[in-house]
């Protein structure tokens, strides 16, 4: 309905309504056109309110959507700055193993992380096998020109491979060593492998006796450097340690993430 025949009517009912009631006939005119303009425009109304209300909804929704979000993001980075630093730790024992035996300076040379050719990929004169891999690296290689003597370690964490057979284990670092012998004829050459935590007489460690007793050396990485080499894996542990938490703070700088958005996660 038009506005103007709103108005019309408003006023025709407000007369009647003064000289029938008791309301002041402006009174009467603005309660009436009121009473009209709502009942026209009710649907209209409604729908305002309602869209409104419907509105803030999706809009509250969509906020908290997007802060669950963003902490969802946060944790993402905080596992990923972890993670990787836990990772990190083998290598930093290794490197740190490493650094102590060099330094004890008994060797012509220590190197970390010493690449052999495997000989066409099989090692020892082996066939060459498509895909195989080229070369070996050795963790630690000591090499002593004067005695003609390698002493190559293999070092492992506390963790366990169980896809592994020690028959198969076996052939591999039998591979690594001839490749060794292969590339400095006249040298002896011992394949070690330095455990974290072995133990002979704990039954997950069967693969390691399987090698002590087919040639392939293993040892308890903190006797063995104590026994050997007069190294306190006491000093080994307090400087990886001190570098794990060096690499974790490296790493949270590089995120750019703030204490605030790490407290806002709790």
């Amino acid at each position: 309905m038009p506005k103007v025949v709103i108005v019309v009517v408003a006023i025709a009912i407000a007369v009647f309504r003064h000289f029938t009631g008791s309301f002041s006939f402006f009174t009467l005119i603005i309660s009436t056109f009121a009473e009209y303009t709502y009942k026209e425009y009710k649907i209209e109304i409604l729908l305002y309110l309602s869209t409104s209300i419907d509105s803030r909804h999706i809009d509250l929704e969509s906020n908290f959507m997007a802060a669950e979000q963003q902490n969802y993001n946060l944790f993402q980075t905080l596992v990923h700055v972890v993670q990787g630093t836990k990772i990190c730790e083998g290598n930093i024992w290794e490197k740190l193993i490493f650094d102590v035996i060099r330094d004890t300076g008994i060797y012509t040379s220590v190197t970390n992380g010493e690449s052999i050719p495997l000989n066409g990929g099989g090692g020892g004169g082996a066939a060459k096998t498509k895909g195989a891999r080229k070369k070996h690296k050795v963790d630690i290689f000591c090499k002593d020109d004067e005695k003609k003597i390698i002493q190559a370690y293999n070092s492992k964490g506390k963790s366990f491979n169980n896809t592994e057979s020690p028959e198969s284990l076996l052939q591999e670092y039998q591979r690594y060593k001839t490749a060794i012998e292969t590339a400095y004829p006249g040298y002896t050459v011992t394949y070690n492998i330095l455990k974290d935590e072995f133990d002979c007489k704990n039954g997950k460690m069967s693969k390691y006796n399987y090698l002590q007793s087919n040639g392939i050396p293993v040892y308890n990485t903190a006797l063995y450097l104590k026994e050997r080499y007069g190294i306190s894996t006491e000093y080994i542990e307090m400087k990886r340690q001190k570098k794990v938490i060096e690499i974790l703070q490296s790493r949270f700088k590089e995120t750019g993430l703030t204490i605030e958005q790490l407290v806002s996660l709790f």
